[in-house]
């Protein structure tokens, strides 16, 4: 009779995967036009051990109004699993005033104020578990949040997402 294989060895199996993380080789566009975006994300056919994954497909999260989209290399994270290091979270759209307000009350230091391409952003870091330095373009349907998954270089990580960001397009 086969032996089962413990749970343990099957967990220690996935935190021991090495993904490739070499930099990306070329940019896949990601357009939804109900929600107004056009963007290009990195990406490199390496990250990908099955060429029939779908690329980057938003979904929603769930008992939330926000999409996401993950992108860039898998990593191996909590409990063993394994997400893709950068995000685009796609809000319902609210006014810059009134977002920048609520950070303020929530007391996030360093809230910078830019504009790329005519579009107002706020970048600033967000505290929780890790840091996560935020890049959040307000746009006409939806407002779009880039972010990594967990940053251990805050600067490189806003340069990173700010060169995303100069990609958007708002589609009517």
């Amino acid at each position: 009779m086969p032996t089962k294989t413990p749970v343990k060895e099957k967990i220690d199996d996935k935190c021991d995967k090495a993904f490739n993380h070499d930099p990306a080789t070329t940019t896949i566009n990601y357009t939804n036009t109900e929600k107004g975006i056009s963007i290009d994300l990195p990406y490199n056919p390496n990250w990908y051990e099955n060429p029939t994954d779908p690329l980057y497909s938003g979904y929603q999260l769930p008992e939330t109004n926000i999409i996401r989209v993950d992108f860039g290399p898998q990593t191996v994270f909590e409990a063993c699993s394994w997400p893709r290091t950068y995000m685009l979270n796609i809000h319902p759209a609210e006014d810059f005033v009134e977002y920048k307000k609520s950070l303020e009350e929530k007391n996030e230091p360093d809230i910078s104020e830019k504009e790329i391409n005519g579009l107002k952003i706020l970048e600033y870091i967000d505290y929780g578990l890790c840091t996560y330095p935020t890049v959040y373009v307000f746009g006409e349907k939806a407002n779009y949040e880039l972010v990594p998954l967990c940053s251990g270089n805050h600067e490189k990580d806003f340069e990173f997402m700010e060169s995303i960001a100069k990609t958007i397009k708002l589609v009517p």
